[in-house]
């Protein structure tokens, strides 16, 4: 049985995809089979991983067109690594369909326990979904059909001051789910400086506001590495023969996340190195 993992936000800009794309490759390395599913409506994911991902169909797609879900061994794409797969947002036809649909109907609870049904049966050993951000339908509704969520935060005054609704968020997902799914595998410090000690100064606050296991120890860095990497289509791990700071971050990262995903100290595959 897979784990399903979603990454959250409240807001843009905090390195959430990103976030999607390295903690999904470094779990690869650590031997796990991972599916990466586009869950954001501006569709990030796949168009950072495969140039061909506006093209095809992907979850939005299912979850409008009752039955589709059948046909789920169809829809995943191949990425940069053999052991990571992707489900994009979908098609432009059933995008537009999303928007205008104001009620919502297709992200009911029901239909996204069906598609979680179906992607279960592919067989990974973690699904990661990048979901939209902010407080809405569609992200709520990807959010309770979750195992465990993950919440990038970006250091500053607003993480601090709007923890308390992104709180509230992640209960009214638990409700919503009707069960006790899903738990918060914890906030992570991303694009951070340094050498800035004001945003050093917020992650310590920030820290005293949250018991210690909900706040990771791992701090990603800003990095151009990351930004380069972004733009070429790859984790960026796969920079360099020899990756730097923010690779060996994300690593860190996963390798805090796995025990509270579950997850053995390696996949079933065995470490791909």
């Amino acid at each position: 049985m897979g784990i399903f993992l979603g990454i959250a936000s409240q807001k843009g800009g905090v390195g959430k995809t990103t976030m999607a794309v390295n903690i999904g490759y470094s779990l690869v390395r650590r031997g796990w089979r991972v599916l990466l599913v586009d869950a954001d409506l501006q569709g990030g994911l796949g168009f950072s991983l495969n140039e061909k991902a506006k093209d095809c169909y992907g979850l939005f797609d299912i979850l409008m067109n009752p039955g589709w879900e059948q046909s789920i061994a169809q829809f995943p794409i191949r990425t940069c690594m053999n052991q990571m797969e992707l489900i994009t947002r979908g098609t432009r036809e059933n995008l537009d369909k999303v928007l205008s649909d104001m009620d919502g109907t297709w992200s009911s609870h029901a239909r996204m326990k069906i598609c979680r049904s179906a992607i279960e049966s592919l067989g990974h050993d973690v699904i990661i979904f990048d979901t939209s951000s902010g407080i809405s339908k569609v992200g709520m509704s990807v959010c309770a059909a979750m195992d465990m969520i993950l919440v990038p935060e970006h250091p500053g005054p607003l993480c601090i001051r709007s923890l308390p609704q992104m709180l509230r968020m992640l209960a009214s997902a638990k409700h919503q789910g009707g069960n006790a799914k899903p738990d918060i595998a914890g906030f992570v410090f991303s694009m951070t400086d340094a050498y800035d000690q004001v945003s050093l100064e917020d992650q310590r606050q920030f820290r005293e506001l949250l018991p210690q296991e909900l706040v990771f120890n791992t701090v990603v860095p800003k990095h151009s590495d990351v930004m380069e990497a972004t733009r070429i289509g790859v984790p960026v791990g796969m920079l360099d023969q020899q990756p730097g700071g923010p690779a060996l971050a994300f690593d860190q990262l996963s390798a805090e996340l796995e025990p509270k995903l579950g997850l053995g100290s390696r996949g079933q595959y065995g470490r791909n190195y």
